[in-house]
């Protein structure tokens, strides 16, 4: 069973994730990809808790990133303005608090672009061969990503445009797409 579907106080970990996104008074629409195997399970949940403002449940794809292109794809069908703010989130977020999503919110109004990071505390080391490793980083500079991460509906467009137009097909988030391909965030 994937993790999302796991129960944390009698409900499903996704069905806590979802709800802090529909109990916000910010946001007006809720899109999930999911495992096509799924998504019978899901919808099924969805209506048994009864979860507003879910739009669309989508087939994910191979990796998170083809997940990620899906739902922002069945996000731009009703979301036409270039300046909607598109949240993207995993489902493993039973914990996440009004006030991250709020400032996600704000910031992406300011920036077009909002990524919350909490500083490292640990020694990061890197390694080419996954054995040894040959350089290492300053804590004091590192910082983890956390979700949501907030885009302009034309930002992540553009993104997820650019990506297949110069075959970038994996990175393990949107924040990392950005990077790769020369932005800042």
């Amino acid at each position: 069973m994937p993790k999302q579907f796991l129960e944390v106080g009698g409900k499903p970990i996704i069905i806590h994730t979802m709800e802090h996104f529909a109990r916000h008074p910010k946001v007006d629409a809720i899109v999930v990809a999911c495992k096509a195997d799924w998504i019978g399970y899901l919808n099924e949940l969805i209506e048994a808790f009864n979860v507003p403002k879910v739009k669309a449940v989508v087939p994910g794809g191979a990796n998170g990133f083809d997940s990620i292109h899906n739902g922002v794809m069945a996000t731009a069908e009703f979301s036409k303005d270039p300046e909607d703010i598109i949240l993207i989130c995993d489902g493993v977020r039973p914990m996440l608090s009004e006030e991250l999503i709020t400032n996600c919110i704000k910031d992406t109004k300011k920036y077009k672009t909002a990524v919350p990071v909490t500083p490292s505390i640990d020694s990061l080391l890197y390694s080419e061969d996954g054995e040894t490793c040959g350089k290492s980083y300053q804590r004091s500079t590192m910082y983890i990503t956390q979700a949501p991460q907030g885009y302009t509906m034309e930002r992540i467009l553009w993104a997820h445009e650019e990506a297949y137009k110069r075959g970038i097909t994996n990175p393990v988030s949107s924040s990392e797409l950005f990077i790769e391909l020369g932005e800042k965030v």
